[in-house]
């Protein structure tokens, strides 16, 4: 993740004020990720480059990850919602993985189902 992005994130958060809504939506944030390879790639920097842990990104982290990709489309955006609302307990945080409709069935038996997800 490049400064500029992160300089913009926390503007976003800090610095703007939330208006009030007429809608039925709570406020929320909306963050959006390029894509899971571009996750891994920040990831890796961030591991590699300034951990300065290689091992740790070959033999823990990555294939940590690997076992959620299938079904995923890895060059679409992740998006991921942060809800500020305070009264919605239940739900404060929203992530959206791109899962292509001939990848439904693949994401739903090798990703959701060996977690105890039921579909």
């Amino acid at each position: 993740m490049s400064v500029r992005v992160l300089y913009a994130l926390i503007f976003v958060l800090f610095a703007s004020e939330t208006a009030q809504s007429q809608q039925s939506e709570p406020p929320k944030v909306t963050v959006v990720q390029a894509g899971v390879n571009r996750l891994y790639e920040d990831l890796e920097y961030l591991v590699v480059n300034l951990g300065e842990d290689k091992n740790a990104w070959d033999n823990i982290l990555k294939p940590t990850l690997d076992v959620f990709l299938p079904g995923l489309d890895v060059e679409a955006p992740i998006r991921y919602d942060i809800i500020l609302d305070p009264s919605q307990d239940a739900e404060k945080y929203r992530p959206s993985f791109p899962v292509p409709a001939q990848e439904q069935k693949n994401f739903l038996i090798k990703n959701l189902k060996p977690l105890g997800i039921a579909y």
